[in-house]
């Protein structure tokens, strides 16, 4: 029973997320309906690195299935990405040892999200990005960024409904990147919990909007407690850019 691992591009716009649920599109239950449209069986097992939120976006998402029979990986992916054409396309399908798991043996990943920082909306970018268009202390948020790196008990910037059997995690990069229009935060780590990089965002732009005064997140991080912190970040800014995985 071959194991066949793919790297998917996705815009997230039109799906729920990831995970499969009952009657909305999901990536998972839109691939899977097309992967055994084109194999004509049964795939099983069909997981992905992480399960990104409605709206989310991903560059180089990395999942894993199981089949009957070796396909033809190169009519495959022409097949699926024609099927799901301007969604979901697949960039590489191969055959990996049966032991490979897509998440758990996931040791780093990349997230970056975009925030369209001008007076007037996105047009171009729309559904991409989070317009803001407001003052912002931007170099203090730039100043907060890297504070983020080493690693910490991430439960003031986890989602409700983790599911995480821990809360440490470890990032190790933490920037935000300007480059007018646009305000990017890029970071990378071990895993993340439940709209982790969501929450961050949305808490560096409160401290740009000036709201928690002098306070730092190295502070917001001893709180454990997601009360606290500010709203989550819209989704469609965020970007899943690259899975890494030992050897």
């Amino acid at each position: 029973m071959p194991n066949i691992r793919l790297i998917l591009e996705y815009n997230g716009q039109n799906f729920h997320g990831w995970q499969v649920q009952p009657d909305v599109r999901t990536i998972q239950g839109e691939l899977q309906r097309v992967l055994e449209m084109c194999l004509g069986e049964k795939v099983r097992g069909l997981q992905a690195s992480g399960r990104t939120d409605a709206g989310v976006h991903a560059a180089a998402q990395v999942a894993h299935f199981h089949v009957d029979t070796l396909p033809d990986l190169g009519k495959l992916v022409r097949s699926v990405s024609s099927l799901l054409k301007n969604e979901v396309a697949i960039k590489d399908a191969r055959v990996v040892p049966d032991s490979f798991h897509s998440m758990r043996d996931a040791v780093r990943k990349q997230y970056s999200y975009r925030i369209y920082y001008r007076p007037h909306p996105p047009v171009l970018d729309y559904g991409r990005v989070w317009h803001i268009s407001g003052p912002l202390d931007v170099e203090r948020m730039c100043k907060e960024a890297p504070l983020l790196v080493g690693t910490h008990d991430f439960t003031t910037f986890q989602g409700s409904g983790c599911g995480a059997r821990t809360t440490v995690k470890t990032i190790y990069e933490s920037e935000l990147i300007v480059e007018p229009p646009y305000l990017t935060y890029r970071v990378v780590g071990s895993g993340f919990l439940k709209q982790m990089v969501r929450n961050i965002v949305g808490t560096l732009v409160a401290l740009g909007r000036g709201r928690y005064g002098d306070t730092s997140v190295v502070e917001m991080l001893e709180w454990k407690d997601r009360r606290k912190a500010a709203e989550t970040a819209q989704p469609y800014g965020l970007c899943l850019d690259w899975v890494k995985y030992s050897g």
